[in-house]
């Protein structure tokens, strides 16, 4: 079997792990790992974004964005951060600061492998690709120094002509070979030949060994560099491969003519091998030119890392396949939102990987389970064949034959290798399928840590049984009698009458946090040791003072807590460590004056005096958690943590809802993906704003759907935020912002912005500005109307703008500005200069961006750099197909500003009407949601003097 390599190719950098340990990261310098080399852009790429691929010194790829390796190239251990930094500012087009690079190289670059630290190099280990899919136990069978060289004499075979009279004259060989030739009598005959048996191994072995320098060569004629060629173990058969991941920096036409360098060269064999049967040859000739047209159907099949597999991969421009399998399988769920591993493919590489996983997954599938049933009778045969074999082995030994021997150990291993293999094979799905069980393990652990283990107490006669419910009371310091620094018991109905009982010795510990109520008091067998007096003195080597007699108290009446079975139990008498008698108790005093409204509760009950005695060692149970600090009883107790578990936030998509609504609430599984990814997506839009913010939403060219954007970024922040919002229409030219908005019935208002000017002095509160303002019921966003009275003959100046927008600051917390078209108007550059958030809104056509381009090159030319480093474009209407390339805009865009997004097309924004968020389709109030979360990332950011 055949199969090639590349790399093999590891997923895409991971964007989590942490920084090395080392030098303080504002000072630390960073160079590429040893061996690292850039392959550079993976040419003709499926993806939407550049793409660039970098191997390490172990042979792994690593495929990263363009701004990562740039950052990968700048790094060196002779460049600060500072110096790097400003050169991939240079390249890439776009500042990034010293903090920006070094949390890329932290969290893209060195967990997996790229870079070190130039101070303190240190080898780690790195991640490594290990896919099911993948060769085994490789080993090198010729040298990269040997494959170039033969590589390079054998390139003329891949001149056109050449191409085109091998592939003609194999066809005309093959109808002569099927005239002339008899299949069946040629395999009976090697069968019953042994040492043409061995012979058809050895051409077989040839042949492959033949179409690896296939690859090897057409790799090298692309103008690529092709690594070893060696063999290993594929799935259960034994397999060689070349080493061409050099390949990926030809374009498409050279990468499929390294997929197919190995069938061409099959060719030269087949042509080789018909040739000499025809000229007097063997039979078992046949049979190889038959075994590996075989071969080569077998090689076309995609559904293995077979040359189909390359083929596939490198018309779709995706790198690797099977690393796409599980985000395609997660997008196809109903309810779920595509995976960014599918959304940054582009249209036609998803259509085409999307196919693919559809036949590959159910293939191999069934294939898995058909070797699981069948493996158990496989084993059997091999081992009852691998007996028989074994058994003319010792014959052979005993007869002194060394060729039927060797021929019967090459049997079994011929035997033993598929079974071997189909085992490997079992156990490594195995083991993978459990991975996603593995790791919801341990994040469950992780969510739910286990308490801090508590320290077993010792069966002592000193341990005492406290009541339920029993603290001190706050600020006491102990009950009259009572030891220095021991507190009064009281329970959660105020102070209990019965002391604390101790366990009684000989009648065993308890066990773990066994608590047990009494209403008897008992006698301690040994006094307990006071706290030693504030010297200085170690605790251990402070006197223990002897108790002073308690004055005569009223004994308390039994708890009411407590339970009859508890009330009714017969007293229980500690055996005292020293024969001593305990004191009487003391007689009762005389009833107290009747206490002032309301009455205090009575105090507790002084513990009978008890004989001096040896102090007592310090037993376990002083070491329990909260043993030595009780906490007082306050209303702070009564939380909803402490009160009711954690509530668990039901789906509202996918299967996952569908589970918990049949179920009535029963079932509730975890939100899905998709719905987790839209919960981040509102959280971000609710981010808190401190004051006001304000947000001017423009564009230069009338006609892209600014206005509607505007009125649906407003409606998006009003139903997901609990803050005031409104929408400004600061259009001069007739805006048509207030006759977009939605009112479902409500009558709207007649004033306007005009208005609002004129009765500045009158407007004092949040009520009387509404009077002035529309408002949408579904969403609650409230709408401030330009002035569109076609007397008007001049616009508001920009001071007039900038009165209103500072009155909206004290009423409202978000202020979206709808701007009219001309930048250079004096009002729209006085919003500009009081905007703290750019939205820029164009199309999908060349003239929009080249319109836009040019606004932010404005901004860049008047001191508005920080607008464009902040700001958020909106490519609107977007439909597959129409308009020119999108990633190249969002290339573009990316590079200058912080977010750059997609509206598709929806007709109820292309009405020019009324419009309510609830009538788009979901795609929109999507993308319109993501948008606002973008615009929202930067509500942390105050501006200045406000």
């Amino acid at each position: 079997m055949s199969t090639q390599t590349r790399g093999p190719a590891a997923p895409p950098v991971a964007p989590a792990g942490a920084a090395p340990d080392g030098a303080p990261e504002a000072a630390r310098r960073w160079r590429r790992a040893d061996g690292v080399e850039s392959l550079g852009q993976v040419q003709d790429s499926g993806l939407t974004a550049p793409a660039f691929l970098v191997r390490r010194g172990d042979g792994q790829v690593v495929q990263v964005s363009e701004l990562v390796h740039l950052v990968l190239m700048a790094l060196s251990a002779d460049h600060s951060p500072a110096e790097a930094a400003d050169v991939v500012s240079a390249a890439f087009g776009r500042r990034l600061s010293v903090e920006g690079l070094d949390r890329l190289v932290t969290t893209k670059l060195a967990p997996v492998g790229l870079v070190t630290d130039a101070a303190a190099p240190a080898a780690r280990p790195v991640p490594r690709a290990t896919p099911l899919l993948a060769l085994r136990a490789k080993v090198t069978l010729l040298p990269a120094g040997a494959v170039r060289f033969v590589a390079g004499a054998l390139a003329p075979l891949y001149w056109p002509p050449v191409v085109v009279l091998a592939l003609a004259a194999l066809v005309a060989m093959d109808v002569v070979l099927f005239v002339r030739s008899d299949a069946l009598a040629a395999l009976a005959a090697t069968l019953a030949t042994p040492g043409l048996l061995v012979a058809l191994y050895v051409l077989t072995a040839l042949g492959i060994l033949v179409h690896e320098l296939g690859h090897a060569t057409a790799c090298r004629y692309g103008g690529a560099t092709p690594g070893r060629i060696g063999a290993g173990v594929y799935l259960v058969f034994p397999a060689f491969y070349t080493d061409v991941t050099d390949s990926y920096r030809l374009g498409r036409a050279g990468r499929l003519r390294t997929d197919l360098g190995g069938l061409y060269f099959n060719v030269w064999g087949l042509l080789a091998a018909g040739s000499a049967y025809l000229l007097g040859g063997p039979q078992v000739l046949v049979l190889y030119v038959l075994i590996t047209h075989v071969q080569m159907i077998q090689q076309l099949i995609p559904t293995l890392r077979f040359d189909g597999y390359y083929v596939l991969a490198d018309l779709a421009g995706v790198p690797d396949l099977f690393s796409r399998v599980g985000p395609v399988m997660r997008s196809l769920v109903p309810g779920r939102a595509a995976h960014p591993r599918v959304v940054e493919l582009r249209p036609r590489a998803r259509r085409l990987v999307t196919a693919w996983v559809l036949v590959v997954v159910p293939t191999l599938a069934v294939g898995l389970a058909l070797l699981v049933s069948n493996l158990p009778e496989i084993v059997r045969v091999t081992l009852d064949a691998v007996r028989i074999h074994l058994a003319t082995a010792q014959q052979a030994v005993a007869d002194g034959a060394p060729l039927p021997f060797l021929g019967a150990v090459f049997a079994m291993v011929v035997l033993a290798l598929p079974a071997v293999g189909a085992a490997l094979v079992v156990e490594r799905t195995a083991v993978m399928a459990l991975l996603p069980a593995r790791r919801a393990a341990r994040a469950w652990r992780a969510r739910h840590p286990r308490p801090a283990p508590i320290t077993k107490v010792r069966r002592h006669a000193t341990t005492t049984r406290r009541p339920i419910m029993v603290h001190p009371r706050p600020g006491s310091t102990g009950a009259p009698g009572a030891p220095a620094g021991t507190a009064a018991p009281q329970t959660a109905d105020g102070p209990s009458g019965p002391a604390a009982r101790p366990l009684p010795a000989g009648q065993g510990g308890w066990d773990g946090w066994r608590i047990i109520g009494s209403d008897v008091p008992v006698a301690p067998a040994v006094p307990a040791p006071a706290p030693p007096p504030d010297t200085g003195a170690p605790a251990d080597e402070a006197a223990v003072p002897s108790p002073a007699p308690a004055p005569p108290a009223e004994p308390a009446a039994p708890s009411p807590a407590a339970r009859p079975a508890d009330a009714a139990a017969p007293p229980i008498t500690a055996r005292p460590a020293q024969q001593a008698p305990a004191p009487p108790p003391p007689p009762p005093p005389p009833p107290p004056p009747p206490p002032p409204p309301p009455p205090p509760p009575p105090p507790p009950p002084p513990p009978p005096p008890r004989p001096p005695g040896p102090a007592a060692a310090p037993s376990d149970a002083d070491h329990l958690p909260g043993a030595g600090h009780p906490l007082p009883l306050t209303a702070a107790a009564f939380t909803d943590a402490e009160m009711f578990p954690a509530p668990r936030p039901a789906a509202t998509l996918g299967w996952q809802h569908a589970v918990h609504a049949l179920s009535g609430g029963r079932i509730s599984p975890r939100p899905g993906a998709a719905e987790r990814r839209h919960l981040e997506v509102l959280e971000r839009v609710r981010a808190p704003i401190a004051g006001s913010r304000r947000v001017v939403v423009m564009s230069r060219k009338g006609g892209v759907g600014k206005t509607t954007l505007a009125l649906a970024l407003g409606s998006t922040f009003a139903l997901e935020r609990g803050d005031r919002v409104i929408a400004v229409d600061a259009n001069p030219d007739a805006g048509n912002l207030a006759h977009r908005l939605a009112r479902s019935g409500t009558r709207p208002t007649d004033r306007s912005i005009t208005d609002v000017l004129g009765d500045m002095d009158r407007i004092h509160t949040y009520a009387d500005l509404q009077g002035y303002t529309s408002q949408a019921p579904e969403s609650r966003l409230e709408v401030l109307a330009s002035d569109d009275d076609p007397r008007i003959s001049l616009a508001l100046t920009r001071a007039s703008y900038h009165r209103v927008i500072r009155l909206l600051d004290a009423f409202y917390n978000l202020i979206l500005l709808d701007t009219g078209t001309g930048i250079l108007d004096s009002a729209n550059q006085g919003l500009i200069t009081d905007a703290d958030q750019l939205v820029l809104v164009l199309r999908p056509a060349l003239d929009g961006a080249r319109a836009a381009a040019l606004t932010l090159d404005w901004l860049d030319q008047h001191g508005h750099g920080d607008l464009v480093e902040r700001a958020v474009v909106i490519v609107n209407a977007v439909r597959p197909g129409v308009g020119v390339p999108l990633e190249k805009i969002e290339a573009h865009f990316t590079k200058r500003c912080a977010h750059v997004l997609t509206v598709p097309w929806d007709e109820m924004l292309d009405k020019g009407a009324q419009t309510a968020v609830g009538q788009l389709r979901r795609p929109t109030r999507e993308a319109l949601q993501r948008a606002a979360a973008a615009v929202a990332d930067n509500f942390v950011r105050v501006r200045g003097g406000r």
